[in-house]
């Protein structure tokens, strides 16, 4: 049998085995990566011994990488934040939730179990839509046969787009020209094994929330230099027809980088890279998502 297209690859999520959340993906590297425990014996040749290799653990991770629409975010925000949505809010919890991930890969069909997200990044730069690259972390993995992924209908709307922040991309109330953004949410997730072979549980460490941000610097962006150490809000609002997207970032501490000119070509820029963090009760981010069109 000759090979098939990768296109011809699915990948769905859902709250068990069977999973019902298709997703458009732009790749994944997901995978079972497993070790073995060689015997450093000494037994009178200089060769190993293939009887005196036992199976180790196995790691369970890897990247998915998305350009996700209203929808899929509706979906997505629960797993890497930790609460359910409360309305259109999506709030960080401090436990996270888990999904079955299945991956289609045309030979077979792998399914992973328990996995988390350690790490979300989302980024956009000028002219390019919002994308979503997910670092993850699993249990185990069921490889089934061909043709089993099942039957699921995918969403047909668009992905939100740089663009769409125009005059809404808020940095302390004020509207500022972006080229490119990336917040990152690192949940910082360590795996246990103890007396198994495979992931028992997947703890969450700690949390950080960076946000970076690239701005031309002009007499309109003066005042994003060397913010003050208590930091300043950030809102980013994306809108197209009835959909709408919103990062809060109640406090973002920018320690200060000054701007520096590389070349006769191009505008002066400005790089700023900062934290997101809590102020009193209000936590680091909050999302609120309107994925009704």
């Amino acid at each position: 049998m000759g090979a098939s297209a990768n296109s011809a690859s699915q990948l769905g999520i859902g709250s068990s085995s069977t999973v019902d959340i298709p997703l458009d993906f732009v790749s994944e590297s997901l995978v079972k990566s497993e070790t073995f425990i060689e015997h450093n014996g000494i037994y009178g040749l200089r060769g190993k011994q293939s009887e005196r290799i036992r199976e180790a653990r196995y790691d369970v991770s890897g990247s998915l990488r998305f350009q996700p629409c209203p929808e899929e975010l509706a979906n997505l925000l629960p797993w890497i934040l930790g609460a359910n949505a409360s309305g259109t809010t999506y709030a960080l919890a401090e436990t996270l939730q888990e999904r079955y991930v299945t991956v289609d890969r045309i030979g077979k069909v792998f399914t992973y179990d328990g996995v988390k997200v350690s790490r979300a990044v989302f980024s956009a730069s000028s002219g390019g839509p919002l994308e979503l690259a997910l670092d993850v972390i699993g249990k185990t993995e069921t490889p089934a046969n061909a043709g089993t992924f099942p039957s699921l209908t995918h969403t047909k709307s668009s992905p939100f787009m740089l663009s769409d922040t125009s005059g809404a991309f808020l940095i302390n109330s004020s509207a500022t020209l972006v080229s490119s953004f990336t917040l990152t949410v690192d949940n910082f997730l360590l795996p246990t094994f103890n007396n198994s072979l495979t992931a028992g549980t997947i703890i969450p460490q700690a949390r950080a929330v960076a946000l970076s941000v690239a701005t031309p610097y002009t007499s309109s962006e003066t005042a994003l230099y060397d913010i003050a150490v208590a930091g300043v809000a950030v809102g980013i609002t994306f809108t197209f027809g009835n959909y709408s997207l919103v990062f809060t970032l109640p406090k973002w501490q920018v320690p200060a980088r000054s701007p520096s000119v590389s070349g006769k070509m191009g505008e002066v820029p400005l790089q700023l890279d900062g934290e997101g963090r809590r102020s009193g009760t209000t936590a680091e981010l909050t999302v609120t998502l309107d994925s009704t069109a």
